[in-house]
């Protein structure tokens, strides 16, 4: 058989009220600490990876803003690039790629990827047309690359805009 507690009159219950409210009274402020500084935690943990992310965003903002430049002004039939910006050193594009893959989300460095492959088809295509001249090729055949460049290069502007949007919708979520 289960105890029972037998409480015979209002004393004992006004002891067993008061010693209930008694001990909430000295838990309350310890639970209401430790919760308290597990949410500072968080908060520091988060600004921290704010800080980090938006600094190596940034970068990598500049870097494809400099991607949009140059294929923009990228001319494959004649094999030049007007006024296109300098492209990162090797060193420097070594420390944009580490921060990136240590700092960034995955959606980020999946959308980063994917720019780079889109971006590489272009300039695939766009060496294939600058050798055509040499080459004696049709005047159609040209035409029909032409296209696939075009088609290439509006790919890799759009792949370009699914990085930038995917970093400033992970920067505005945290």
């Amino acid at each position: 058989m289960a105890p029972t507690l037998l409480i015979s009159d209002n004393a004992e219950l006004g002891l067993l009220t008061t010693a209930a409210v008694g001990m909430a009274a000295a838990l309350a402020p310890a639970v209401s600490a430790r919760a308290n500084r597990a949410h500072e935690r968080k908060m520091v943990q988060s600004t921290r990876l704010y800080e980090q992310r938006r600094s190596t965003y940034q970068d990598l903002g500049v870097f494809l803003e400099r991607a949009r430049l140059r294929l923009y002004r990228f001319v494959p039939l004649l094999q030049a690039e007007f006024d296109a910006p300098r492209l990162p050193s090797g060193d420097e594009w070594a420390d944009l790629q580490a921060r990136a893959a240590v700092n960034g989300s995955g959606e980020v460095q999946a959308r980063f990827a994917a720019y780079r492959d889109a971006e590489m088809s272009f300039y695939a295509v766009a060496s294939t047309i600058t050798a055509m001249p040499d080459a004696n090729v049709a005047e159609d055949q040209i035409d029909a690359y032409r296209q696939q460049a075009d088609e290439t290069k509006m790919a890799a502007y759009a792949a370009l805009d699914a990085v930038e949007e995917a970093m400033r919708d992970e920067l505005a979520s945290l």
